[in-house]
């Protein structure tokens, strides 16, 4: 048997593995619409943490931050457009990347897709295409294991005992899928959590849809519910009420250019879920500021956020992995820059200290600066 008839065998034995899926229960959120911006202190903490990731030399230069993963002394960037895993300190020194491991070897990967945090066994796991398999690290960025991986993956993410994927169809483009297999036997049969046949062909995610919290959220692309998602199973979810702000169900029978025409300006992606003990916090495709208030079950959409002390913010929450009740946002510095640089010899009030250092000290080769907000 040749190895593409194997994983086609594998495959099929691995999905008619698969649970039926389980009754939901599910909330109902309703939605506030407001134009008008998040202001910072309604949500967050009044103090932040901002952080610079060094761009040391060229192998610590980041690309693009695709998710972020959060240990107590530590960051780890996957850039994928740079196909590398980066690590840097607390306070962003640069320590290591996976650049040396691009190749045939079996340490070495030819594209990284995306990695996911495991603080119970402090290992991260990297799902790497072509060909499929998992690649586990310490937090050193060691190689720890090589695991042929046959389920094809968009998005991955871990807790104690299960790694949750991502996974479209191969056949059928319409089809998305949940699964869910066993930490300690990732080659085992797998499970199915949740499916969806409303998907776009070849239409990806923008941002992540599903994060590692303590425990799991996760949202099917193009549809409206967020899951809580704990040890192979879905606790809960909260549906959103998006209304005419959705697209039809019928939409994925129009093609690709016509979907993205129509829906333009429509709210189609729950992406970047934020999970606190009093609210989540979401974007869609458009990077609204979404909040729901987990006491109320509402849900406010906001026209981006701003701050007093931050004069230009980023709506976009970067998604990331380990750090419960924090969010986490990129840091406009050439934007700020160019407002300061137009008050040269004029008093500089209500900007933070700190945030007109660092735009003052911007290049525009620097790597990214992020700040990390506490949730109230």
């Amino acid at each position: 048997m040749n190895k593409k008839s194997s994983f086609v065998l594998i495959l099929v034995l691995l999905l008619s593995a698969c649970t039926t899926p389980q009754s939901i229960n599910s909330t109902d959120i309703s939605l506030i619409d407001d134009d008008s911006p998040l202001q910072t202190e309604r949500v967050f903490e009044p103090n932040c943490r901002f952080v610079k990731f060094q761009n040391a030399n060229r192998e610590s230069v980041i690309t693009g931050i695709e998710r972020l993963l959060c240990t107590e002394d530590r960051f780890f960037v996957l850039d994928r457009r740079g196909n590398k895993l980066l690590s840097f300190d607390k306070n962003g020194t640069f320590l290591r990347s996976t650049t040396s491991m691009i190749g045939k070897s079996k340490n070495e990967y030819i594209s990284l897709f995306d990695a996911t945090l495991d603080k119970t066994s402090k290992r991260i796991y990297v799902y790497c295409d072509a060909p499929c398999k998992l690649m586990i690290f310490d937090y050193d960025l060691n190689v720890i294991d090589n695991i042929d991986f046959p389920i094809f993956t968009w998005e991955l993410s871990v807790d104690d005992n299960y790694l949750y994927c991502l996974s479209p169809d191969l056949e059928d483009g319409k089809i998305m899928r949940l699964m869910c297999v066993d930490k300690k036997n990732p080659s085992g049969a797998a499970k199915e959590l949740l499916s969806t046949q409303s998907a776009i062909p070849e239409l990806g995610t923008n941002g992540k849809s599903i994060i590692h919290c303590d425990d799991c959220y996760f949202a099917m692309p193009f549809e409206q519910s967020i899951y809580h998602i704990k040890n192979g199973m879905i606790i809960d979810a909260y549906h959103v009420a998006f209304d005419d702000l959705w697209f039809d169900s019928d939409a994925n029978d129009t093609g690709l250019s016509d979907f993205l025409r129509i829906n333009r300006n429509r709210h189609w992606m729950i992406t970047n879920i934020c999970p606190s003990d009093s609210t989540i916090l979401f974007n869609t495709n458009k990077f609204h500021s979404f909040v729901i208030n987990r006491k109320t079950n509402q849900c406010t959409s906001y026209r981006g956020i701003v701050d007093s002390n931050i004069p230009i913010f980023s709506s976009r929450l970067i998604p990331t992995d380990g750090l419960y009740g924090y969010a986490v946002y990129e840091m406009s510095l050439g934007k700020i820059k160019s407002v300061i640089d137009k008050t040269i010899g004029v008093e500089i009030k209500g900007i933070d200290p700190t945030v007109v250092k660092l735009a003052s000290e911007y290049k525009t080769e620097d790597n990214p600066t992020v700040c990390i907000w506490k949730i109230k």
